[in-house]
Protein backbone atom coordinates (compact mmCIF):
# COMPACT_ATOMS: atom_id res chain seq x y z
CA UNK A 1 0.00 0.00 0.00
CA UNK A 2 0.96 3.41 -0.96
CA UNK A 3 0.39 6.69 0.93
CA UNK A 4 1.88 10.18 -0.65
CA UNK A 5 3.68 7.72 -3.12
CA UNK A 6 5.50 6.20 -0.26
CA UNK A 7 5.38 2.63 0.26
CA UNK A 8 3.04 1.79 3.57
CA UNK A 9 2.63 -1.31 3.94
CA UNK A 10 3.19 -4.79 2.21
CA UNK A 11 1.76 -8.47 2.62
CA UNK A 12 1.44 -11.64 0.72
CA UNK A 13 -2.08 -12.99 0.60
CA UNK A 14 -1.33 -17.14 -0.32
CA UNK A 15 -5.16 -17.29 -2.08
CA UNK A 16 -5.75 -16.38 -5.66
CA UNK A 17 -7.77 -17.42 -8.87
CA UNK A 18 -6.02 -21.05 -9.44
CA UNK A 19 -7.90 -21.33 -5.61
CA UNK A 20 -11.36 -20.48 -7.13
CA UNK A 21 -10.81 -22.64 -10.08
CA UNK A 22 -10.05 -25.83 -7.67
CA UNK A 23 -13.26 -24.76 -5.67
CA UNK A 24 -15.22 -25.16 -8.97
CA UNK A 25 -13.54 -28.44 -9.65
CA UNK A 26 -13.94 -29.80 -6.44
CA UNK A 27 -17.49 -28.39 -6.42
CA UNK A 28 -18.77 -29.74 -10.16
CA UNK A 29 -16.58 -32.88 -9.51
CA UNK A 30 -14.55 -32.02 -12.99
CA UNK A 31 -11.51 -31.75 -14.25
CA UNK A 32 -8.89 -28.34 -13.63
CA UNK A 33 -9.15 -27.37 -16.97
CA UNK A 34 -13.18 -27.56 -16.99
CA UNK A 35 -13.57 -25.81 -14.23
CA UNK A 36 -11.00 -22.96 -15.57
CA UNK A 37 -13.13 -22.91 -19.09
CA UNK A 38 -16.09 -22.44 -16.58
CA UNK A 39 -14.69 -19.68 -14.62
CA UNK A 40 -13.51 -17.75 -17.36
CA UNK A 41 -16.30 -18.30 -19.34
CA UNK A 42 -19.31 -18.25 -16.71
CA UNK A 43 -17.82 -16.66 -13.86
CA UNK A 44 -19.12 -13.95 -11.75
CA UNK A 45 -18.52 -11.75 -8.56
CA UNK A 46 -22.44 -11.59 -7.87
CA UNK A 47 -24.63 -14.56 -7.45
CA UNK A 48 -27.75 -11.54 -7.14
CA UNK A 49 -27.02 -10.99 -11.31
CA UNK A 50 -27.70 -14.54 -12.13
CA UNK A 51 -30.85 -16.06 -13.11
CA UNK A 52 -31.67 -18.99 -10.83
CA UNK A 53 -32.78 -21.19 -13.55
CA UNK A 54 -29.02 -20.36 -15.94
CA UNK A 55 -27.17 -23.83 -16.60
CA UNK A 56 -23.87 -24.53 -18.16
CA UNK A 57 -23.43 -27.36 -20.30
CA UNK A 58 -20.44 -28.93 -19.69
CA UNK A 59 -20.14 -30.75 -22.82
CA UNK A 60 -19.43 -28.07 -25.29
CA UNK A 61 -16.49 -27.56 -22.72
CA UNK A 62 -14.88 -30.87 -22.45
CA UNK A 63 -15.98 -33.71 -24.31
CA UNK A 64 -15.22 -36.09 -21.11
CA UNK A 65 -18.17 -34.30 -19.72
CA UNK A 66 -21.93 -34.63 -20.11
CA UNK A 67 -23.72 -33.24 -17.11
CA UNK A 68 -25.77 -29.53 -16.98
CA UNK A 69 -24.78 -27.57 -14.04
CA UNK A 70 -26.75 -24.62 -12.40
CA UNK A 71 -24.72 -21.30 -13.12
CA UNK A 72 -25.56 -19.78 -10.21
CA UNK A 73 -24.04 -22.69 -7.57
CA UNK A 74 -21.09 -21.89 -9.87
CA UNK A 75 -20.58 -18.35 -8.89
CA UNK A 76 -22.10 -18.68 -5.66
CA UNK A 77 -18.65 -20.87 -5.47
CA UNK A 78 -17.03 -18.37 -6.16
CA UNK A 79 -18.56 -15.47 -4.48
CA UNK A 80 -17.15 -17.56 -1.32
CA UNK A 81 -13.55 -17.72 -1.82
CA UNK A 82 -13.84 -13.82 -3.12
CA UNK A 83 -14.90 -13.01 0.23
CA UNK A 84 -12.62 -14.82 2.06
CA UNK A 85 -9.80 -13.24 0.15
CA UNK A 86 -10.54 -9.79 0.91
CA UNK A 87 -11.17 -10.66 4.52
CA UNK A 88 -7.70 -11.12 4.46
CA UNK A 89 -7.68 -7.78 3.08
CA UNK A 90 -9.62 -6.15 5.58
CA UNK A 91 -7.51 -7.50 8.32
CA UNK A 92 -4.32 -6.37 6.63
CA UNK A 93 -5.75 -2.38 6.48
CA UNK A 94 -6.79 -2.97 10.08
CA UNK A 95 -3.34 -3.44 11.54
CA UNK A 96 -1.96 -0.12 10.07
CA UNK A 97 -5.33 1.70 10.96
CA UNK A 98 -6.57 1.91 7.25
CA UNK A 99 -9.84 0.34 6.83
CA UNK A 100 -11.83 2.16 4.91
CA UNK A 101 -9.89 5.18 5.23
CA UNK A 102 -7.55 4.62 1.64
CA UNK A 103 -9.21 8.07 -0.28
CA UNK A 104 -7.60 6.78 -3.50
CA UNK A 105 -8.89 3.26 -3.09
CA UNK A 106 -8.32 -0.09 -4.18
CA UNK A 107 -6.60 -0.79 -7.64
CA UNK A 108 -7.30 -4.35 -8.93
CA UNK A 109 -4.76 -6.10 -10.91
CA UNK A 110 -3.94 -9.85 -12.39
CA UNK A 111 -6.16 -11.97 -14.86
CA UNK A 112 -8.74 -11.98 -11.52
CA UNK A 113 -9.51 -8.60 -11.85
CA UNK A 114 -11.79 -9.11 -15.09
CA UNK A 115 -14.22 -11.40 -13.32
CA UNK A 116 -17.72 -9.29 -14.18
CA UNK A 117 -19.09 -8.02 -10.89
CA UNK A 118 -15.73 -7.78 -8.76
CA UNK A 119 -15.24 -4.44 -8.25
CA UNK A 120 -18.35 -3.85 -7.20
CA UNK A 121 -18.03 -6.56 -4.71
CA UNK A 122 -14.64 -5.08 -3.35
CA UNK A 123 -16.14 -1.81 -3.16
CA UNK A 124 -18.77 -2.94 -1.17
CA UNK A 125 -16.60 -5.20 1.20
CA UNK A 126 -14.19 -2.96 1.65
CA UNK A 127 -15.98 0.06 1.34
CA UNK A 128 -13.73 1.72 -0.43
CA UNK A 129 -13.38 3.20 -4.35
CA UNK A 130 -12.17 0.41 -6.58
CA UNK A 131 -10.76 0.67 -10.18
CA UNK A 132 -9.36 -2.04 -12.77
CA UNK A 133 -5.45 -1.28 -12.90
CA UNK A 134 -4.58 -0.59 -16.91
CA UNK A 135 -1.45 -0.72 -18.73
CA UNK A 136 0.06 2.59 -19.20
CA UNK A 137 3.43 3.65 -20.99
CA UNK A 138 4.03 0.95 -22.62
CA UNK A 139 3.53 0.35 -25.93
CA UNK A 140 3.64 -3.17 -27.82
CA UNK A 141 2.52 -4.81 -31.01
CA UNK A 142 1.33 -7.97 -28.97
CA UNK A 143 -2.26 -7.11 -28.10
CA UNK A 144 -2.24 -10.09 -25.27
CA UNK A 145 0.52 -7.96 -23.36
CA UNK A 146 -2.29 -5.39 -22.48
CA UNK A 147 -4.21 -7.65 -20.59
CA UNK A 148 -4.04 -7.85 -16.89
CA UNK A 149 -3.17 -11.04 -16.15
CA UNK A 150 0.48 -9.26 -17.07
CA UNK A 151 0.19 -6.65 -14.73
CA UNK A 152 3.28 -7.98 -12.58
CA UNK A 153 5.21 -9.06 -15.76
CA UNK A 154 4.73 -5.42 -17.22
CA UNK A 155 5.23 -3.16 -14.04
CA UNK A 156 9.03 -4.92 -13.73
CA UNK A 157 9.86 -4.10 -17.62
CA UNK A 158 8.61 -0.51 -17.14
CA UNK A 159 10.65 -0.44 -13.83
CA UNK A 160 13.62 -2.09 -15.34
CA UNK A 161 13.57 0.65 -18.08
CA UNK A 162 13.37 3.57 -16.16
CA UNK A 163 15.84 2.26 -13.42
CA UNK A 164 18.57 0.59 -16.19
CA UNK A 165 18.23 3.53 -18.28
CA UNK A 166 16.81 1.98 -21.04
CA UNK A 167 20.12 -0.05 -21.57
CA UNK A 168 20.14 -3.77 -22.16
CA UNK A 169 20.82 -6.74 -20.03
CA UNK A 170 23.65 -5.90 -17.79
CA UNK A 171 21.64 -2.95 -16.87
CA UNK A 172 18.59 -4.30 -16.41
CA UNK A 173 19.85 -7.05 -13.86
CA UNK A 174 21.79 -3.76 -11.62
CA UNK A 175 18.22 -2.13 -12.06
CA UNK A 176 17.53 -5.59 -9.36
CA UNK A 177 20.42 -3.79 -6.62
CA UNK A 178 18.86 -0.67 -7.20
CA UNK A 179 15.19 -2.09 -5.86
CA UNK A 180 16.91 -4.16 -2.88
CA UNK A 181 18.70 -1.03 -1.72
CA UNK A 182 15.69 1.39 -2.19
CA UNK A 183 15.08 3.37 1.57
CA UNK A 184 11.62 2.30 1.64
CA UNK A 185 12.43 -1.80 1.06
CA UNK A 186 15.48 -1.82 2.95
CA UNK A 187 13.21 -0.99 6.04
CA UNK A 188 11.05 -3.81 5.00
CA UNK A 189 14.02 -5.96 4.56
CA UNK A 190 15.51 -5.32 8.10
CA UNK A 191 11.63 -4.93 9.84
CA UNK A 192 12.38 -1.51 11.10
CA UNK A 193 9.25 0.00 10.09
CA UNK A 194 6.73 -1.47 12.62
CA UNK A 195 3.60 -1.24 10.30
CA UNK A 196 5.05 -3.45 7.72
CA UNK A 197 6.12 -7.25 7.46
CA UNK A 198 9.89 -7.89 7.58
CA UNK A 199 10.89 -9.48 4.14
CA UNK A 200 12.00 -12.34 3.74
CA UNK A 201 15.28 -13.76 2.63
CA UNK A 202 13.24 -16.36 0.36
CA UNK A 203 10.89 -13.35 -1.04
CA UNK A 204 14.17 -11.38 -1.96
CA UNK A 205 15.40 -14.74 -4.10
CA UNK A 206 11.76 -14.94 -5.53
CA UNK A 207 12.01 -10.80 -6.68
CA UNK A 208 15.55 -11.69 -7.88
CA UNK A 209 14.06 -14.85 -9.92
CA UNK A 210 11.11 -12.49 -10.95
CA UNK A 211 13.74 -9.78 -12.49
CA UNK A 212 15.93 -12.81 -14.25
CA UNK A 213 13.03 -13.86 -16.31
CA UNK A 214 11.53 -10.82 -17.62
CA UNK A 215 14.67 -9.68 -17.96
CA UNK A 216 15.03 -12.37 -20.65
CA UNK A 217 11.88 -10.96 -22.77
CA UNK A 218 12.52 -7.29 -22.36
CA UNK A 219 13.58 -7.51 -26.08
CA UNK A 220 10.15 -7.52 -26.99
CA UNK A 221 9.63 -3.90 -26.06
CA UNK A 222 10.76 -0.96 -27.43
Amino acid sequence: MFEENNLLHTAIIPIGGMHVTNDIAIGLRSAIDTAEKVKLLFGHANPKDIPKTEEIDLASLDDQEQEKVSRLEVVEIIEARLEEIFEHVTRELKKINRDGKLPAGIVLSGGGSKLPGLAEMVKKQLRLPVQQGTLQNLNTVIDQVADPGFAVANGLILWGNKFGAGGGGSKFRLSMGGLLENQNVLKLRNGSNRSCHKITDTQIARIRQQYESVASVKSVYP
